[in-house]
Parts: structure tokens; C-alpha cells; sequence
């Protein structure tokens, strides 16, 4: 009798489905570590852009720049951005500028920057 039919899968088969599989997981967990990345790219970018213009919400309002204000901010820019992150605020007339440098190397950047100018009084 030559009509034998081979029934189910060879072990051959199994291997290369497996190794498929894997490779699959292994890109599906490389994309989602960087989405990852992404997102904590953008949470500093938020708060770095909250923190500036608060602080200068905070010398508007007053129209003026007061030193428990800048000492805040820097507290803020160190607790929200990291031991490495640096804001400066410079008051000049009734011109303010803020800017806030931090390192975004966990997103696989090197440094990142905000800056932020305008008139305090029109």
C-alpha cells in the first residue's frame, strides 16, 4: 500500500514555527521598550514646559520676580527632571526668560532644553 499520508507536523516544522514566534515577541518587546522610552521623553518635556510657565505665571501675577520664586523653581526643576537638570531665570526690565536644560538620555537623547520668554507688563 504506497498511499501512506504523513500525519501532523514534522519536528522540523515546530522548530521553525517556534524560532518565528520568538523573533516576533522579541521585536514586539523592543518596539514597546521603546514606546516606553518615548513617553518618559514626553512626561519631561510637560513638565519642564509646566514648571516654566508657572514660574513665570508666578512673576507676572506680581510683576515682579521674588527669591523664594526662583528658589522654588529650582527645587521643582531638581525633583521633577533629575540631579542633572539646570533652570534659570533671568529678569531684565519687564523682560522674563526661563530656561530649563535636562538630560533625556533614558529616551535615547542626550540633553534637552525649554526656553521661554515674554513681558511680564504690557
Amino acid at each position: 500500500m504506497d498511499d501512506w499520508r504523513q500525519q501532523g507536523m514534522t519536528l522540523i516544522e515546530v522548530l521553525l514555527a517556534m524560532a518565528l514566534l520568538g523573533v516576533g515577541l522579541f521585536a514586539a518587546a523592543g518596539l514597546q521598550l521603546r514606546a516606553l522610552q518615548a513617553t518618559d521623553s514626553a512626561l519631561r518635556g510637560t513638565q519642564a514646559a509646566y514648571l516654566a510657565h508657572g514660574v513665570f505665571e508666578q512673576a507676572r501675577a506680581v510683576e515682579a520676580l521674588r527669591d523664594d520664586d526662583t528658589a522654588w523653581f529650582q527645587a521643582q526643576v531638581g525633583g521633577l527632571l533629575g540631579s542633572g537638570a539646570q533652570g534659570q531665570v533671568a529678569l531684565t526690565s519687564a523682560d522674563l526668560r526661563v530656561l530649563i536644560d535636562w538630560d533625556d538620555s533614558r529616551a535615547g537623547l542626550q540633553r534637552r532644553s525649554l526656553s521661554l520668554a515674554g513681558r511680564l507688563a504690557p
